[in-house]
């Protein structure tokens, strides 16, 4: 019988090293024999990732709840993919996901209890592990800054703030992810690097065993 993939999550305010640290983790898992697909939110190609990035660019203008439920169907849309995937006993690794959702729409005044009492009624996948990257906002916010051009989220400090506030909330009330792990995002690439891999490779065992 097949064993089951684990979906694995990395969230954190905008500037927290999520992509890269994707990356790396689907480097380590497939050095040692593990298939991954990574998925990374928002799906800029898909209908409801267009409208996004129209809303990112300042093009557009989408209240919290027209936010959320735009941000939610650009996931939610990927849940049958990501189930054959994990069902054949691949890994799936994703840049965001419904956390980043809950966390960014939520600082904005979409309320927090009917965010998630609308993800228990749907029950999409939840992350075996979501790996929450901790930055201090304003880190972050220099980090945005070099890219070209940051977008409307990134150079907003008082949204950082109140994004990374809730994803404390979330972290701390075990909320969509069966398990969280806290990485310091403040300390150098190499040290979370190494973090990762350790955890990864405890990890890895268990599943094999």
């Amino acid at each position: 019988m097949t064993k089951r993939g684990w979906l694995v999550a990395f969230e954190g305010i905008d500037g927290a090293g999520k992509k890269t640290l994707t990356n790396f983790l689907k480097d380590q898992l497939t050095q040692r024999g593990v298939q991954v697909e990574t998925f990374r939110y928002p799906d800029y190609d898909s209908p409801w990732g267009k409208i996004i990035k129209e809303y990112l660019n300042n093009d557009l203008e989408l209240d919290p709840v027209e936010q959320f439920f735009t941000y939610f169907t650009d996931i939610i849309k990927d849940q049958s993919k990501l189930e054959e995937i994990l069902a054949r006993g691949d890994f799936v690794i994703v840049d965001r996901y419904f956390a980043s959702t809950v966390a960014f729409q939520t600082a904005q005044g979409f309320y927090y209890g009917r965010a998630l009492a609308i993800l228990d009624l749907v029950k999409p996948l939840i992350p075996d592990i979501g790996f929450f990257i901790e930055v201090a906002p304003q880190t972050a916010m220099q980090r945005c800054q070099r890219r070209t051009p940051p977008d409307r989220h990134e150079r907003d400090l008082a949204l950082l703030t109140a994004v990374a506030r809730q994803y404390r909330h979330l972290v701390y009330d075990g909320a969509l992810a069966k398990r969280w792990i806290i990485l310091d995002g403040n300390k150098s690439l190499d040290k979370i690097k190494s973090e990762i891999s350790d955890l990864i490779a405890e990890l890895l065992d268990n599943w094999e065993s």
